[in-house]
């Protein structure tokens, strides 16, 4: 709910979406099981919203349905090419898992974006013309949710118990990378919602 009051007007689509990497980080840690936890968030999350902004009950229904029914093809598609990638291992320093996670969470978010976009233009609740920069933007705020938040339930739930003095030396090498994604995130999004409302308009 609270990714939610980041969207672009009337499209679902948030700069950056939490419960994909929260989805995608238990899946991983837990199993396949967690699946139907994924669905049923999303369907009420995004079913209070819509009824919340007056949609028609039975579009509000349809639509809540095929946005779950993404969040899940994306949670299960990045458990499957993760545990391909990692095994049961948790990510790894190795150049090659982090490209492989990386495009694992690019890959996977495709999913959710596509079905959101499409239903939403299906059931006439977002213009056609609008569809590439509001899938743009679902797709980019589900891969920052995944790579910020994946890593994070990895590194706090994964990996055990951990003293401050360890956590601090496991986040260090970090700190860097993520400060220049958290900075290319807002200046991308800056000019994007700028970009959207002229379109808009």
């Amino acid at each position: 709910w609270l990714g939610l009051q980041l969207q672009f007007s009337a499209s679902q689509a948030t700069p950056v979406w939490p419960p994909s990497g929260v989805a995608i980080g238990l899946t991983f840690l837990f199993g396949v099981r967690l699946v139907p936890g994924v669905v049923i968030g999303a369907f009420v999350a995004n079913f209070l919203d819509f009824c919340l902004k007056g949609y028609v009950l039975s579009d509000a229904v349809i639509a809540a349905g095929f946005i779950s029914l993404g969040a899940m093809l994306e949670a299960w598609l990045a458990l499957i090419m993760l545990r391909l990638l990692l095994g049961e291992r948790f990510i790894s320093d190795t150049s090659s898992d982090i490209v492989g996670f990386v495009g694992t969470i690019a890959v996977a978010c495709l999913l959710s974006a596509s079905v959101g976009v499409v239903t939403f233009v299906a059931l006439g609740l977002l213009p056609f013309s609008l569809a590439s920069s509001v899938f743009f933007t679902w797709w980019v705020g589900d891969v920052i949710g995944g790579l910020l938040f994946v890593p994070c339930l990895l590194l706090f739930l994964g990996t055990g118990s951990k003293s401050l003095p360890e956590l601090g030396r496991m986040i260090a090498p970090v700190i860097w990378p993520l400060s220049g994604l958290v900075a290319l995130s807002v200046a991308i999004f800056l000019s994007s919602w700028d970009l959207l409302f002229v379109t808009a308009q």
